[in-house]
């Protein structure tokens, strides 16, 4: 199950932060965002559940748009994550992405990867990360601000049967 959370001063490091009045706004632990609350009307792609795209869009539209005041979010983003076989298109206009049911009529992009054998999935991972890669990068440039800190994660390498490192 994909879990999409929005974060916000939980742990004693972020505690500190909002003592020091970096953030303003506390949601508290425990308080997340899973996918069923996304209202998300499209397909799904692969092992994710909604692209990551719409994920960014919603999150913006419902947390970050509004906010006068320093706000500390965690994504985790998943559109990049193994099998590769279907992916979602990139949308140009982030303003028809609205509930998703606008992927419904895009076409999705498909490698001939049979899961669990990931052999010949290399293109297909290229072809995902590319896809991360731009998403990340155009929210960037449309929707957040100059005074915006952005810290991007990984939390592992690509499958030994992708890269043939062992």
């Amino acid at each position: 199950m994909s879990i999409y959370a929005l974060q916000s001063g939980h742990n004693d490091h972020h505690k500190t932060l909002f003592a020091r009045g970096f953030f303003h706004r506390v949601i508290e632990e425990g308080d997340f965002i899973f996918h069923v609350n996304f209202d998300y009307k499209g397909p799904v792609y692969g092992w994710s559940t909604m692209p990551d795209q719409y994920v960014l869009d919603f999150i913006f539209d419902r947390e970050i748009k509004t906010q006068k005041t320093p706000l500390f979010i965690e994504f985790i983003l998943t559109s990049s994550h193994a099998p590769f076989r279907r992916q979602p298109p990139y949308e140009e206009d982030w303003s028809k992405i609205d509930d998703g049911k606008i992927y419904h009529d895009l076409e999705a992009i498909t490698f001939p990867i049979i899961w669990p054998d990931l052999s010949n999935a290399k293109e297909g991972y290229v072809a995902s990360i590319d896809y991360e890669l731009r998403v990340i990068v155009e929210f960037i440039n449309k929707f957040l601000d100059d005074n915006t800190l952005i810290l991007i994660l990984g939390d592992h390498q690509p499958n030994v049967q992708i890269t043939g490192l062992k």
